[in-house]
């Protein structure tokens, strides 16, 4: 047993000597550094442990040297500046651009316009011609495209004549009109009589054609005028003025009921500005109960009011009458299919201020509702109804 376990303790010995060996060797390179062989023959290099490129790669880092570009603006050269030749036209440029940044030019009045017109003037226009098609306007007028106040005069008065005469179509007419207000904005001649009554005739018969963007356009920009020009109220006399804020209210109940309060509010201060004569104000008064009755929800009031309260031929509020007809009872018949099953068509009708003959033939050509024994059938209506 004692010669087996001899061995054993030998190795244990061995391996301990050469740990112990180990540990000296590390505590002696970290205490001094390591020297090289060729220490003592070269000069060490700033950069250890790198091989010598080889001399094929050596010329890429040759050191270049590099000119100086850099030119004395202190002191330049005659016959130049900086480093631009001084020739004629460089130093013409340079004499203008001096003369427009020096404080003579710089005033606070802009110049006065060529062709500025004073309101009374006839224009600046020199073209004779009553019939001209209107172009948008891409750069600025050439007064040989443009004619004066005397020849828009006589060619409105043409065209109107044409047109009731049923001689041109409407498409034809609005643009000749269209031609007119264009000129007049051109020339600044907006404060006039007569531009009134063109802005006026526009709106009345794209009201009567059922072209709601152009009636919305120039009732808009008359009413803009009135506002923003307060001497303007001498060329708008009260019928016409009367006109447009009734045309105004009815427009904005039909297409944006939330901003109503402002309308009503505008039409009030407008009439205050003329004068504060409310009693001769009566498309607004009619436009106004009108507008009540539908605020408070009592669509046959609103109905009636709009159906028999005009008595003035030259206005168009009855067209805008027809489409908030059309509009409230829509809405009102589409609430009694949501309400009931089975409904009389008398009923319906009463509710859709219509006699009983006129409301069955709403409901059976305009809704296409489904009518059985003088009796309406809401949910097959209601469907036909949303498809619709």
């Amino acid at each position: 047993m004692d010669n087996v376990k001899k061995p054993k303790k030998e190795k244990k010995d061995k391996k301990e000597k050469k740990s112990k060996k180990e540990k000296t060797t590390k505590r002696d390179r970290s205490s001094s550094p390591p020297t090289s062989p060729r220490s003592s023959k070269q000069p060490r290099s700033s950069s250890p442990n790198l091989s010598p490129l080889p001399a094929a790669y050596t010329h890429d880092f040759l050191p270049v040297t590099i000119k100086s570009t850099k030119t004395s603006l202190s002191s330049p050269k005659l016959g130049s500046i900086g480093s631009i030749k001084k020739s004629k036209k460089e130093v013409s440029k340079r004499a203008e651009r001096s003369a427009r940044f020096s404080p003579a030019s710089r005033s606070l009045s802009p110049p006065p316009a060529p062709h500025s017109p004073t309101p009374a003037s006839e224009g600046f226009g020199t073209n004779p011609s009553l019939s001209k098609p209107y172009t948008r306007l891409t750069s600025d007028p050439n007064p040989s495209n443009v004619r004066p106040l005397r020849v828009l005069k006589a060619a409105f008065k043409q065209h109107k004549t044409d047109y009731l005469d049923a001689e041109t179509k409407y498409e034809g007419f609005v643009s000749e009109l269209k031609s007119i207000r264009q000129d007049l904005a051109v020339q600044k001649l907006l404060e006039n009589t007569f531009c009134v009554q063109v802005y006026i005739c526009n709106v009345r018969i794209a009201l009567e054609e059922g072209d709601m963007d152009e009636f919305n356009m120039c009732q808009t920009f008359l009413l803009e005028l009135l506002s923003t020009r307060p001497n303007y109220h001498r060329h708008l006399p009260v019928p016409h003025l009367d006109e447009l804020l009734a045309y105004n209210l009815l427009y904005t109940l039909l297409t944006s009921p939330a901003t109503l309060s402002c309308a009503v509010l505008n039409t009030f201060n407008t009439i205050n500005h003329k004068g504060g004569d409310y009693g001769s104000f009566k498309l607004v008064d009619t436009a106004m109960s009108c507008v009540k009755s539908a605020i408070n929800g009592n669509w046959t009031g609103a109905l009636a009011t709009l159906e028999g309260s005009v008595d003035d031929d030259t206005a168009m509020c009855p067209y805008l009458a027809d489409k908030l007809m059309d509009k409230y009872r829509g809405e009102r018949y589409e609430q009694l299919l949501k309400s009931y099953q089975k409904v009389e068509i008398a009923f319906v009708a009463q509710c859709l201020g219509m006699e009983g003959g006129e409301g069955r033939a709403w409901i059976e050509e305009e809704a296409e509702g489904v009518i059985r024994l003088d009796m309406l059938e809401c949910r097959e209506s209601f469907a036909r109804w949303r498809e619709k």
